[in-house]
C-alpha cells in the first residue's frame, strides 16, 4: 500500500511503500526508533578484501568521429572513458592521424592506476565531414597554472556575464567578472590549452547570494571556459537554492546577458519564474564568438568494450523513424528550461511501461545507438532538467562532512555523516536531533515532483562521462546524496543505519538507488571527500547485501557483532537460511494474486508473502552492472543470480514464471522456502504448468518482464551451481524471448553477455557506425525565451 510522506511540507514528496502491517504501523504512526537522534562513533572505513578487477579483454579500437560542416581551426574539450590498461599515465589525441598537443586532466584511475576518465583539450584542424579521433599514451605534463585572475580579465577575451532578477520592485545584479576579481573562483580545467573555472563564492558568508528577505536563498554560479588565442568564452549560468541554512522558495524575472564588458547584451530572458527551494537550472551560451559547432560519435562499442556501459547487442541500429518520434516528444516537452523536466516523469511512481525505468533510460540508450544531433538536444535537455527536482540540499553549516575527518560539509551535497539522524523523506521527523534537521522558511509552493527510488531513473551519469560538464558531476552527487539519506536515519532492521547509508527501499528502490549512488562514486573525481564518501557508502550496501545472501566468502565478510555483514544477517536477514537466494525480505508485497499459489491451509509450502522477479531482476542487472565497474560486487552477486539461474535452468522450476508478476518468498511457518521442489509446490498446479509468458508478453520491449529477465540472464554465463551453468540459462531465455527484432527502436534491454558479440565483431561494427555515421540535421523547433 503506498503512502506519500512529505517533506516537512517542502514540495517534493517521496513515494515509499512498506509492506508488513507492522511496519506501515510505525511510518504512519511516527513512532520512534530507539536510538534514531543518538549519534554513532565514529566511522570505520570499509576496505574490500581480493583481488582488483582485472582488465577489459580484446581490443576495440579506441576512436571517436567529429562530423563538421565546414573546414576550420577549433579548440576542442572533450570528456574520455578508457579501457582498463589502456592508457597508463595520460592519454594523447590525434586528430586526423596528426598528434595534437593535449592538455589530459585525469580524473578518475583504474584500480591498476590507468586511466580511467579524462577531460581533454586540444587543438585541431579540422576538415568539411568526418574526422577522426584516436588517442595514445603520452608522458605527464607539468601541472599547468591555468589563466590568472587577471588574464581571464584582460581585453584578449571578449568575456562579460550577467545575471539580472527582479521581482516588484527588487532588482539584482550579479557579474561574474566582479566574482573573479573578487577571487570568488576554483579551476576545474587548468592548464597551457584550455582554463575552466567554478565561479562561484561557496564560503560561510556567500557575497554574491541574493534574495528579497534577509535569507538571500538565490545562490549564483557561473562556470566560463578560456581558451587562449581564441577570443570568445564558453559560459554557463546556473542558479540554485539549496542551501541547508536559507531554503526558501523565490519568485523573479531572470535576465541573462553576455558579450563584452561594455556592450552586455541578453542572450536569455524568464519572466515570472518561481523557483522552488531544492531546486537549481543551467543555461549556457558564448560570450564572444563560437567555435564552429561539431557532432560527434563517442563509438558505443568502444564504450561497451571498457565495461562502463553494458553489454548493448550491436546488431540492433535504430532506425531515424523511432528518432524523429523521440525528438518530436521531446520537442512537444518545455525541454529542460528552468523549472521544466523535459521528458522525466514528475510523479515517480506513476505505473505501467515507462521510459525511463532501466539502467538507463531509453532515450539516452538510443542516443548512444545512434548519437544523432536530435537526440543529442534530447540527451542534453533532459540532462539539464535534472536540477528542476527540487532534491538538492547543500551543507550550509561548517560541521565535518566525513566523521572521521575534519574535512568541511561546507558547500557539499548534504552527508549523513555531518548530519547523522536526518531523514531527507521526513525533514519534521520527530526523532532526528534538532541540529541535525534542515529549517526552510517562507511559503513553498508544491513543486508537482514526487520522488522516490522504486522508479528513479539513471538522469545524470551519462552526461557527465560523456561531456566531463561540473554542473553533470554536481547533479549526479545530489542524486547520490539523496540516496543515502533517503531512510529512516535508525538502526533498525528496515532502516538506512545512520550514517550508513543503507538503501532499504522496495527491491526494485534497492536497485536502482544502488545503481546511482555506485555512479556518483565511479564518476566523482579521485583523491576528494566525495570520492571516499560515496564509495564508502557503496562498500557499506554491498558488506550488508553479503550478509543478506550469507556470503561468507566476498570483500566484507565480519561476523563481529555491529559490522555492517552481520547487521544484513542477523537483522535484516533475522538469520533465516537463505539458499535459494531470496532477497529484500523487509518488502514482499502483502497482498497477493490467490489463485496462482498453493491456498491447502494443510500444505506447509503454502506461501505467506512473495515478491516480484521483475524487481529481482533489476538487482540482478544493477550488481552485474557495478561489478563492470570495478566495485566488489562478484559475490554477492553470484549469490543472489543461483536464484535466477535455477529458475531458468532447474527441472524442478518452470522457466516461464521468471517473468511473473509474483513468486513466492515464505512458507506458511514464516521460513524462506529452502528447496526449488518445495518453491514449485508453492503455486498452484494448473498456474505452474503454464507454457508461455505470464502477464506482460513479449512484445513489449519498453517493460515487458521477459526482456527484462533477458537482459538480466545476459550477466548469467560463467556461474554454475552443479551441472546448472549460466549459459544454458542465457540459451534457453534467449530462445524463449520472441520479438528481439523491436529492441531495435528502443534497445535499452537489448543487453546481451560479455563474449556474445567478441572483440573483432564489436570491432568490425564499430567501424561499421563510424563509417556510416552521417549526423542528421536538428529539425527547426520552437526557438523558446532565448534571445
Amino acid at each position: 500500500m503506498p503512502y506519500n510522506l512529505s517533506l516537512g511540507g517542502v514540495g517534493v514528496r517521496f513515494w515509499l511503500t512498506r509492506l508488513g502491517v507492522l511496519y506501515l504501523g510505525i511510518v504512519l504512526l511516527g513512532c520512534a526508533t530507539p536510538g534514531a537522534g543518538k549519534a554513532p562513533p565514529a566511522i570505520k572505513r570499509l576496505t574490500p578484501a581480493g583481488p582488483a578487477r582485472r582488465a577489459a579483454e580484446g581490443a576495440v579500437q579506441n576512436v571517436m568521429v567529429v562530423y563538421s560542416k565546414s573546414a576550420v581551426r577549433r579548440p576542442y574539450t572533450i570528456s574520455r572513458i578508457f579501457a582498463q590498461g589502456e592508457i597508463l599515465k595520460e592519454a594523447q589525441v590525434s586528430f586526423n592521424g596528426t598528434p595534437a598537443r593535449t592538455q589530459c586532466e585525469v580524473r578518475t584511475r583504474w584500480p591498476d592506476g590507468s586511466v580511467q576518465h579524462a577531460v581533454l583539450s586540444f587543438w585541431a584542424e579540422t576538415n568539411e565531414g568526418p574526422n577522426e579521433l584516436t588517442f595514445s599514451q603520452q608522458e605527464p605534463a607539468e601541472p599547468g597554472s591555468g589563466l590568472s585572475a587577471e588574464e581571464m580579465l584582460s581585453s584578449e577575451y571578449t568575456f562579460g556575464a550577467t545575471m539580472e532578477l527582479s521581482s516588484e520592485g527588487h532588482t539584482a545584479l550579479v557579474d561574474a567578472r566582479q566574482m573573479i576579481s573578487a577571487g570568488a573562483f576554483r579551476y576545474w580545467l587548468r592548464g597551457p590549452i584550455c582554463t575552466q573555472v567554478v565561479i562561484e563564492d561557496r564560503g560561510a558568508q556567500r557575497s554574491f547570494d541574493q534574495g528579497w528577505t534577509d535569507h538571500k536563498p538565490f545562490h549564483p554560479m557561473f562556470v566560463a571556459t578560456f581558451y587562449p588565442g581564441w577570443r570568445g568564452v564558453k559560459v554557463e549560468w546556473i542558479g540554485e537554492i539549496s542551501w541547508t541554512n536559507s531554503l526558501e522558495d523565490m519568485a523573479y524575472s531572470l535576465t541573462l546577458k553576455a558579450g563584452a564588458p561594455d556592450a552586455l547584451s541578453a542572450v536569455y530572458s524568464l519572466p515570472n519564474f518561481k523557483h522552488i527551494l531544492g531546486a537549481r537550472w543551467r543555461k549556457s551560451f558564448w560570450s564572444g564568438p563560437e567555435p564552429a559547432p561539431v557532432a560527434v560519435n563517442h563509438n558505443l562499442p568502444y564504450l561497451i568494450h571498457t565495461r562502463v556501459l553494458p553489454s548493448y547487442d550491436q546488431s540492433k541500429f535504430v532506425s531515424n523513424a523511432a528518432v524523429e518520434a523521440m525528438y518530436d516528444q521531446y520537442s512537444a516537452s518545455g525541454r529542460g528550461e528552468p523549472g521544466d523536466n523535459a521528458l522525466w516523469l514528475k510523479y515517480f511512481p506513476t505505473t505501467g511501461g515507462r521510459a525511463d525505468i532501466g539502467l538507463f533510460p531509453s532515450w539516452y540508450v538510443n542516443y548512444l545507438y545512434t548519437f544523432d544531433p536530435r537526440l543529442e538536444e534530447v540527451f542534453a535537455g533532459c540532462g539539464n532538467a535534472s536540477g528542476s527536482a527540487p532534491i538538492h540540499f547543500r551543507e550550509g553549516s561548517s560541521r565535518p562532512y566525513l566523521l572521521d575527518s575534519d574535512v568541511e560539509a561546507l558547500g557539499r551535497p548534504i552527508s549523513v555523516e555531518a548530519r547523522p539522524s536526518f531523514w531527507i523523506g521526513r525533514f519534521d521527523y520527530a526523532e532526528s536531533n534538532p541540529n541535525d534537521r534542515i529549517q526552510y522558511s517562507g511559503p513553498h509552493a508544491d513543486s508537482g515532483w514526487t520522488v522516490d527510488l522504486s522508479h528513479q531513473p539513471s538522469i545524470s551519469f551519462l552526461p557527465y562521462i560523456l561531456t566531463g560538464d561540473y554542473y553533470h558531476l554536481e547533479e549526479l552527487q545530489f542524486w547520490g546524496a539523496l540516496n543515502a539519506a533517503a531512510g529512516n536515519p535508525g538502526d533498525c532492521y528496515y532502516c538506512r543505519h545512520s550514517t550508513w547509508g543503507f538503501i532499504n527501499d522496495q527491491t526494485r528502490g534497492n536497485a536502482w538507488g544502488l545503481r546511482t549512488l555506485a555512479h556518483a562514486a565511479w564518476a566523482t573525481p579521485d583523491g576528494t571527500p566525495e570520492k571516499t564518501y560515496f564509495t564508502d557508502k557503496v562498500y557499506r550496501n554491498l558488506a550488508i547485501l553479503e550478509g543478506v545472501a550469507d556470503v561468507n566468502t566476498g570483500s566484507f565478510f565480519d561476523e563481529s557483532v555491529g559490522s555492517p555483514w552481520s547487521f544484513g544477517r542477523r537483522d535484516v536477514l533475522a538469520g533465516k537460511s537463505n539458499p535459494l537466494g531470496f532477497m529484500d525480505l523487509n518488502n514482499p508485497y502483502a497482498r497477493f494474486d490467490g489463485p496462482k499459489f498453493n491456498a491447502d491451509p494443510a500444505s506447509p509450502d503454502r506461501v505467506t508473502r512473495i515478491n516480484s522477479p521483475w524487481q529481482y531482476n533489476f538487482v540482478h542487472l544493477v550488481l552485474g552492472h557495478i561489478e563492470e565497474l570495478g566495485f566488489p560486487a562478484g559475490a554477492v552477486r553470484k549469490a543472489f543470480a543461483l536464484n535466477l539461474l535455477h529458475q531458468l535452468t532447474d527441472p524442478a522450476c518452470n522457466h516461464y514464471l521468471v517473468a511473473d508478476y509474483q513468486n513466492p518468498v515464505l512458507k506458511a511457518d514464516g521460513g524462506l522456502y529452502q528447496s526449488w521442489e518445495s518453491y514449485a509446490r508453492a503455486w498452484s498446479p494448473d498456474y505452474f504448468a503454464i507454457q508461455k509468458w505470464p502477464e506482460n508478453d513479449d512484445r513489449d520491449v519498453q517493460h515487458g518482464y521477459p526482456h527484462i529477465a533477458r537482459a538480466a540472464a545476459s550477466f548469467l554465463p560463467g556461474i554454475c551451481d552443479g551441472a546448472l551453468c549460466g549459459d544454458q540459462a542465457w540459451n534457453w531465455i534467449n530462445q524463449h524471448v520472441g520479438y528481439q527484432d523491436l529492441l531495435k527502436d528502443n534497445p535499452k534491454w537489448a543487453i546481451i553477455p560479455r563474449g556474445e558479440q567478441p572483440a573483432e565483431v564489436l570491432a568490425q561494427r564499430a567501424a561499421q557506425r563510424l563509417k556510416a555515421y552521417r549526423p542528421a540535421p536538428a529539425k527547426t523547433r520552437p526557438k523558446g525565451r532565448s534571445k
